[in-house]
């Protein structure tokens, strides 16, 4: 988790950086000084140093000001940008959790059962989330009604061998399969001011440990299931959860079928780093 928010926080700095260098190429040439008068602010244009005040700047050509000082301020930025580049480099070089993983791993695993590890493997992690996740669908799902529970009839079955709704779900059960992307069907959610529901997925990202709830809607075209799929989304976000933050989302119509060109793009997202 660190070292992906220091990745990404570099990659913001280094965006600033080559933004910063192309305006400041691109800048009007010359200083800005500054004399306060009674209870406003005159602005000079100085660009040389041997003019001691330099050129009055009028209120209709402030954009000038604006222009030179935006330059002032990014030439003093640009040194503390590079020197946290340089900062965020150099511990991302040494910092390297996957030791730690690493000494567990190789213990026996006579020994390693007895041991809990202070950073947990990534497919041990995995693996122990999707059985707590099992493990809460079997408990909630004797709480709530029955009325999810597929038959053979009305269910496809995944590569994985269990029954879902529809094919649309069965690709995207079968994508996460072969990915290798931990997921369980319909584990019930609480959401806020509107009781259990069963999110299609939930999924896990194995790199980052955070899981997304990932919901199909499928018969986009109805207009009754058009309207309950907009009540769903609303509720999850009255319940914190957003789309494109913890909620992923796909769509199909009648004639617009579910795409999966658009499905690889979310799993490459948020999924596989």
């Amino acid at each position: 988790m660190i070292k992906e928010i220091l990745e990404k926080e570099m990659k913001h700095l280094k965006e600033w950086e080559e933004s910063g260098i192309s305006y400041v190429e691109s800048a009007p040439v010359g200083k800005i000084s500054v004399i306060r008068n009674h209870h406003t602010y005159q602005y000079y244009w100085r660009t040389n140093e041997t003019n001691a005040h330099g050129r009055y700047v009028k209120k209709k050509d402030r954009n000038l000001v604006k222009a030179i000082l935006q330059k002032e301020y990014i030439n003093k930025s640009l040194p503390k940008i590079r020197e946290q580049i340089k900062i965020i480099e150099g511990f991302l070089k040494l910092y390297n959790p996957q030791e730690l993983e690493k000494i567990y791993e190789d213990m026996p695993d006579s020994k390693r059962i007895y041991v809990n590890p202070y950073i947990v493997p990534m497919d041990l992690y995995a693996k122990q989330w999707e059985e707590h996740q099992v493990s809460e669908k079997d408990r909630l799902s004797n709480i709530i009604k029955d009325k999810y529970v597929l038959s053979e009839e009305q269910g496809v079955w995944t590569e994985k061998g269990e029954l879902v709704r529809s094919k649309s779900e069965k690709i995207l059960a079968d994508k996460f399969y072969r990915m290798g992307i931990p997921y369980v069907y319909e584990c019930p959610l609480m959401l806020k001011g509107f009781g259990y529901i069963r999110p299609d997925f939930v999924v896990l990202n194995k790199y980052t440990r955070k899981e997304y709830y990932w919901e199909h809607f499928g018969l986009m075209s109805d207009k009754d299931y058009c309207e309950k799929a907009v009540k769903k989304i609303n509720q999850y976000v009255k319940s914190g959860i957003y789309q494109g933050g913890k909620l992923l989302c796909t769509y199909e119509t009648e004639k617009c079928v579910l795409d999966s060109k658009v499905v690889d793009e979310i799993i490459e997202k948020y999924l596989i780093h």
